[in-house]
């Protein structure tokens, strides 16, 4: 069950990142299960594309890490996130 919520989670913020860039082609978003039992999402984008992820003084990141924190209480897993250049 944690990896079909994990599926879902990962599926609902690529779409809300290939919503807000230019280059949606370029977005990957993959979930890695820690050992302590968390979840890290990986979001990645092209160079130019990751200020409008982190946003004017990390306001969307810090957004989407709320949005993350709703989640975990729901779901009762611990979830965090990481933007970074393209992970493929």
């Amino acid at each position: 069950m944690a990896a079909e919520s994990s599926a879902q989670v990962c599926l609902l913020f690529d779409m809300m990142v290939r919503a807000m860039v230019d280059k949606p082609e370029c977005v990957s978003v993959k979930s890695v299960s820690m050992p302590n039992g968390s979840v890290v999402l990986k979001v990645g984008a092209a160079p130019e594309e990751l200020g409008k992820l982190i946003g004017l003084g990390g306001r969307t990141s810090r957004s989407f890490r709320t949005i993350l924190s709703a989640i975990s209480k729901t779901q009762r897993q611990r979830y965090s996130l990481d933007i970074g250049e393209d992970i493929t």
